[in-house]
């Protein structure tokens, strides 16, 4: 037995208060991919494949209180810095959902996966978690068997226990950097910013600017970020402010809003204006070469949609449609008008870039406020203009009062020919 092998189990909740079925497969992927490496492989065991704390334990090298603790620090930072509020229970649902592939309109996995089912992502994980993991497999079922002196032994694994995080927090107060990080983790930046300013290193001149960007103050760290070497430091990730290109056609008075531009999600969720009943109508004008049959029109009738609550109506990607493959697009709402939208599929290459850029660069130790800037600005410099739209959107309500996040939101709605209002909602 190998371990993928190892056989799925119902999760452990660890959030038990009310819970709702809302949560996207995109909002959970994108939980996922923004995980550092351990986090990623605790939370795949977890609701992937159902592991117990103490087994989670074993294959991470972990002690099981700190298993715990970094499950609850993923959720609560996570959810506590997200638009629009819900409960860590449902999180945790979807995730379970997601890495069962029980869940639609999921984004194209992660690279080296051909889906987001647990069983795959083992790959993933370092090898040394793989090799417990499938020693955890072989192992023969074994009776529980109390040895003697347990009690004892039971106290003294306690005693260590208290012993390390003991050390834990000494070396965290001794070292600027994990005292900085630990600051940043609470919200409380400016702190944060004068532990890192003792330590000098560029390492810690790129903290200095997280935890500005995490705070709001954007002219602060664009005074740093207009220093060269201080810029380099964030790579793909930095501001460039170059000029937003789109060659597609699109018409601004269509009732397809979204897509438009570039983007990497062969089932995309669908926007459009609020109106009459129609149909949508999505079809294939050039296609990149490939092995699989070629796709023809596809449609899907629109309901009513007139007293919908705003003007814009989200749609899950169809059921029914197949995936999308890389090229150019032209899709309307046929309802006797004849604007239309276009947007270009990446090639999976490209889409694989960007996540593992993402997974890379934006650690668990970057909060979900400066990853919104970051992000915004690496999917406009790799030209995902709309969703760039979305990360910034998101910085709008996270900071009403900043003229920044709607000025970049102005030029992609412009580049893209839709009303500002579609990520401001």
């Amino acid at each position: 037995m190998t371990a993928v092998d190892l056989p799925l189990e119902e999760p452990v909740w660890l959030f038990q208060g009310p819970h709702d079925e809302g949560e996207s497969a995109a909002t959970v992927a994108a939980l996922l991919e923004q995980l550092d490496q351990r986090d990623f492989t605790l939370v795949v065991l977890t609701y992937g494949m159902g592991m117990r704390v103490g087994a989670i334990s074993r294959a991470l090298n972990l002690d099981p209180a700190v298993v715990i603790w970094r499950l609850n620090d993923v959720f609560i930072r996570f959810n506590e810095e997200r638009d629009d509020k819900r409960s860590p229970a449902s999180l945790e649902r979807a995730l379970r959902d997601l890495l069962r592939g029980k869940s639609d309109g999921a984004p194209p996995p992660l690279k080296g996966c051909t889906s987001w089912r647990a069983n795959e992502m083992v790959a993933l994980f370092d090898p040394e978690v793989q090799q417990r993991l499938a020693a955890t497999a072989n192992e023969p079922a074994r009776a529980e068997k109390r040895a003697a002196g347990l009690g004892i032994g039971l106290a003294f694994l306690i005693g260590l226990g208290s012993l390390a995080f003991l050390g834990y927090g000494v070396l965290r107060d001794i070292n600027v950097m994990m005292r900085g990080h630990s600051l940043m983790r609470m919200g409380h930046f400016a702190e944060a910013r004068s532990e890192f300013k003792k330590e000098g290193t560029p390492e810690a001149t790129k903290w200095i600017v997280v935890s500005l960007l995490a705070e709001g103050d954007f002219e602060e760290a664009f005074g740093m970020l207009s220093d060269p070497d201080s810029n380099a430091l964030f790579g793909a990730f930095a501001p460039t402010h170059k000029p937003i290109a789109d060659d597609v056609g699109h018409d601004i008075q269509s009732r397809a809003v979204l897509p438009r531009g570039l983007i990497i999600n062969p089932r995309p969720e669908l926007m459009v204006r609020a109106g009459p009943p129609a149909e949508i109508v999505l079809e294939p004008i050039a296609i990149l070469p490939h092995d699989d049959e070629p796709l023809s029109v596809l449609r899907w009738v629109l309901p009513d949609s007139r007293d919908h609550d705003g003007d814009f109506v989200t749609i899950p990607y169809p059921k029914a449609w197949p995936s999308l493959l890389p090229g150019r697009y032209v899709w309307r709402v046929d309802d006797g008008e004849p604007t239309k939208a276009a947007f270009d599929l990446a090639v999976q290459d490209i889409a694989n870039e960007v996540r593992d850029r993402n997974w890379t660069f934006l650690t668990r130790q970057v909060p979900l406020r400066a990853q919104n800037f970051l992000r915004g600005h690496h999917f406009l410099n790799a030209g995902l203009a709309m969703q760039a739209g979305r990360q910034f959107g998101k910085l709008t309500n996270f900071f009403p009062a900043e003229a920044y996040p709607r000025q970049q939101i102005w030029r992609i709605a412009e580049a893209l020919a839709v009303d500002p209002a579609v990520f401001l909602r």
